[in-house]
């Protein structure tokens, strides 16, 4: 069913953010309703494990009976694909689509490279609570995309964008005729190292979460490649959307100094990968903030263990 001749409807659960594209905030990250010139529409990305029924329900507030024609993936990280399986409990035969390289952690229990709480900041501290390598099997298994910057079948009007480095599979989504980009996690607008700005949501162009990026050279070369499109509208999978003249500069200026960490598991020695999943995991390196934790807790139960002793003494009644 296509939405030809239709107008969308309103939803409290998404907000149009550029030319025919809704965002839904799906927790951390964000997911996209993009209307096609076929009058059909795609969902690009799927929120974490349960925000499955909050895009569902959006989907029905715009689109009434109408269904995505596809779902395609910027990556397969467990908060872009975590709410696809309940997705599918409505949708089971509309087709999911992801790099090949991104396939292993949806077709199957293959799962990515650790998280790196080394590279520090404020997400990859907390981070170290998280499983940010698990996978998201599918009851269904997802199709690749072409391997080739293309224009896509899928989403006319919309090119394919390769953009490696946060996963070995990041693509991003690039409209030509609107200059709209879907960047996914390749450049967001939330600094996920500033606590202040995680708490206020405070947009700033940024580079891909530290804690789970696996090549940082890739990674550098993919946001130096978006900022060439010149984008007047930039749509990421972290943070809120910016648009306007500005754009082209700022994220030119911002590819130009792109942010590397001074350190990190994968900072000089990045993982490696097939279609099968990874090759190749650097080893840890020495992490200081885990050991300070460890230290404080160490050093807060002997304090506590010292207070109750002493509490107990003074209690004990004298001969």
């Amino acid at each position: 069913m296509t939405l030809l001749g239709q107008t969308p409807g309103t939803s409290k659960l998404a907000r149009p953010v550029a030319p025919n594209i809704f965002r839904i905030p799906t927790g951390i990250s964000n997911a996209y309703f993009v209307i096609l010139s076929t009058g059909d529409y795609v969902l690009v990305d799927a929120g974490g494990t349960g925000y499955g029924k909050k895009i569902l329900q959006a989907a029905l507030d715009l689109f009434d009976s109408a269904t995505p024609a596809a779902i395609l993936l910027t990556h397969a990280h467990f908060d872009h694909a975590g709410g696809l399986p309940e997705l599918l409990q409505y949708w089971p035969e509309i087709p999911i689509y992801a790099h090949a390289l991104e396939l292993p952690y949806l077709n199957s229990t293959v799962r990515y490279p650790p998280g790196d709480a080394t590279v520090g900041g404020a997400m990859a501290e907390m981070s170290r609570f998280l499983d940010t390598a698990r996978p998201t099997p599918l009851p269904v298994p997802a199709q690749p995309f072409p391997d080739e910057t293309t224009e896509l079948d899928m989403m006319p009007g919309w090119h394919l964008r390769p953009s490696p480095g946060h996963t070995p599979g990041h693509v991003s989504f690039w409209n030509d005729a609107d200059r709209i980009l879907l960047a996914g996690d390749a450049i967001v607008t939330l600094d996920s190292n500033n606590p202040t700005h995680l708490i206020t949501r405070r947009p700033k162009i940024s580079g891909p979460p530290p804690y789970a990026t696996y090549n940082w050279n890739h990674a550098r070369q993919s946001a130096r490649a978006l900022a060439e499109l010149g984008p007047l509208y930039l749509c990421t999978g972290h943070g809120p959307e910016d648009s306007g003249e500005h754009l082209v500069e700022d994220l030119r200026r911002f590819a130009a100094h792109f942010p590397v960490p001074k350190r990190g598991r994968y900072v000089r020695s990045p993982a490696r990968f097939n279609r099968e999943g990874p090759t190749f995991v650097p080893p840890p390196v020495s992490d200081y903030m885990k050991y300070a934790f460890l230290t404080a807790a160490a050093v807060l139960l002997g304090a506590g263990i010292y207070a109750v002793a002493r509490q107990r003494r003074q209690r004990k009644p004298s001969l």
